[in-house]
């Protein structure tokens, strides 16, 4: 027989790969009494659409809704501090992501592969970007990165192939190497003073990069290390 809708009122917990593979199941209804969701529960669920999750909350575990294709938008609640690995990795028909204050991580592959996804905005509340984070996500157009962030970790943007310009937040400490490689697209990156740490082939593959950043700063020497064009800003 064929699941389509679950009702969750009275559950605290959901049990590791509960509901794997589930694919007709399209609705879920969680308590408010919610406290742990496990890895893999949700995997696979290709039809899920409707996904309302308390706000007991601490964590969105491993490969949680990873392949739930049909999720259009993802709406972490509050109280949740770490989005874990590959948690909504291939959830490809999501256009849209809303963080609350309370997310300080994202870790590996957590948001990999959402194809549909076009404009990200990430608050400054969240302190790490993790590694792959949003590796191919091949259609964002628009990047928001705001003060308050302190690290992009390796390849956290990477494959990013229709981004063409992107602001970094003077907050930031530390940028790994290959954060924005493959972004094929990317013209302008706009670098403030105040960042002084940047790894290695950061922009490996993006043949159109320009460095935009202070005379005298540690943007300008970058480029000048790696050989790529650096207009400087005015004051």
């Amino acid at each position: 027989t064929s699941l389509f809708e679950i009702d969750l009122k009275n559950v605290v917990s959901v049990g590791q790969k509960a509901f794997y593979n589930c694919k007709s199941l399209k609705s879920a209804v969680f308590s408010k009494k919610l406290k742990e969701l496990s890895p893999w529960a949700f995997y696979g669920c290709s039809s899920l659409e409707n996904v309302v999750l308390p706000e007991n909350l601490t964590e969105i575990p491993e490969l949680c809704f990873a392949r739930c294709s049909s999720i259009k938008k993802i709406d972490i609640p509050e109280g949740v501090k770490e989005i874990g690995k590959r948690a909504y990795l291939d959830c490809c028909g999501a256009e849209e992501i809303i963080f609350p204050p309370s997310v300080k991580k994202i870790c590996w592959q957590a948001f990999s592969s959402l194809s549909s996804l076009k404009k990200l905005t990430i608050p400054g509340t969240v302190k790490v970007v993790g590694n792959l984070s949003f590796y191919y996500c091949t259609n964002i157009t628009e990047l928001i990165l705001q003060e308050g962030i302190e690290a992009l970790e390796w390849g956290a943007f990477s494959n990013l192939q229709k981004l063409k310009s992107v602001y970094l937040p003077k907050s930031l400490n530390s940028i790994d190497s290959y954060a924005f490689t493959d972004c094929y697209e990317l013209r302008e990156v706009h670098i403030p003073p105040e960042i002084t740490d940047i790894k290695p082939e950061l922009f490996q593959n993006c043949r159109f990069v320009r460095i935009y950043g202070k005379k005298d700063s540690f943007a300008k020497e970058y480029a000048w290390i790696y050989g790529i064009p650096f207009i400087e800003e005015k004051e």
